[in-house]
């Protein structure tokens, strides 16, 4: 991305007027083209050497001018915890590589709600994260959201269920109420269950938001997580749990 340049009030009055004195002595030399030529005197010398010499600075000046930073905001569309698939952002910040680009980056978190998506809609943040689902579903609303990069190669999306319970594929969630984390029922888990022979019929669908403790308490018999940090948050409360990586 590049950056804009803005350049300083003085400093765009001297450039022009540099700028406008090159451009008469031009118009000069080209009007003096038919005529005779004047004897050249060394004052006259003395005052085109000035004249070349301040075009010249005037260009190095230009030249080497530094852009102002652009100032941008990326929200991560969720709070500070161990997920972190924006980690990226936070390494480019402290490795000065926005800073190569002309871009001061304010990061930000989503306090939850889509709260990231509305801000982004409404223009008072420039970018910000979200599943191939939420961004798929939003085209499909006719909503104006683009797609610029990929972080990870991986879904980080996945369930677990009692490690006693039997279910251990998609398979085995046929008769079994499935959890989904918020919103409508996600299209990869209905992708998933047609993988599986299965259909949003076959299963008791609940939506169960972010609290494992609903898991934990038995409200559901599979309940959704993010891969990187929730299962290891079940197991330290005490429970064995099988992890299914669709």
């Amino acid at each position: 991305m590049s950056a804009r340049l803005r350049v300083p009030r003085a400093l765009s009055l001297v450039v022009l007027a540099i700028v406008a004195m090159s451009t008469l002595v031009l118009a000069a030399c080209s009007s003096e083209d038919d005529a005779t030529p004047a004897p050249t005197t060394p004052s006259s010398e003395a005052a085109t050497a000035s004249a070349t010499g301040a075009g010249a600075s005037a260009s190095a000046t230009e030249a080497t001018s530094t852009p102002e930073p652009r100032d941008i905001t990326f929200m991560a569309g969720f709070r500070a915890q161990a997920n972190l698939p924006f980690v990226a952002v936070y390494v480019a910040d402290a490795e000065g590589f926005f800073a190569e680009e002309g871009l001061n980056v304010d990061i930000r978190h989503s306090s939850g709600q889509d709260e990231h998506l509305k801000l982004l809609l409404d223009g008072e943040i420039q970018f910000t994260t979200g599943t191939a689902a939420q961004v798929a579903r939003r085209a499909q609303e006719g909503i104006p959201m683009r797609a610029i990069a990929l972080f990870g190669q991986r879904g980080d999306q996945g369930y677990v269920s009692m490690a006693d319970s039997g279910i251990a594929t998609p398979a085995d969630f046929a008769g079994h109420s499935v959890g989904f984390k918020a919103g409508v029922v996600p299209a990869e888990l209905i992708a998933m269950l047609a993988g599986a022979s299965l259909t949003p019929d076959d299963v008791n669908l609940v939506g169960v938001g972010f609290d494992p403790r609903v898991f934990m308490e038995g409200g559901v018999d599979v309940y959704p997580v993010f891969l990187n940090n929730e299962p290891d948050t079940i197991r330290s409360a005490g429970f064995d749990i099988n992890v299914i990586d669709p």
